[in-house]
């Protein structure tokens, strides 16, 4: 399972990280984390999504993905990855 966070928030992100990775442990799923803190860097993390083709993606609570929901939502989309947003902005636009 990929999951996207963003480095600027290093709080936001390591707390996320803290919840999600003994959970994942426990059903031994393993995560791979994409730093995205650009518009940039979201397209390049798709394209690793695109080559490594985790089964999921779980992008991290952060305004400024929610700011950039319509390219997450897709790029999800065109991707064709199973994608868990944590807001309902994103879920309102087909995320």
């Amino acid at each position: 399972m990929a999951v996207l966070v963003n480095p600027a928030f290093a709080a936001q992100s390591e707390l996320a990280l803290r919840e999600l990775q003994p959970a994942a442990r426990a059903i031994g799923v393993q995560i791979q984390v994409l730093n995205a803190g650009t518009r940039q860097e979201i397209d390049a993390a798709f394209t690793t999504i695109g080559s490594d083709r985790p089964d999921a993606l779980f992008v991290t609570s952060d305004t400024f993905f929610t700011s950039r929901r319509v390219q997450l939502v897709n790029l999800a989309t065109r991707y064709a990855i199973p994608t868990a947003f944590p807001n309902r902005e994103s879920a309102e636009i087909a995320g």
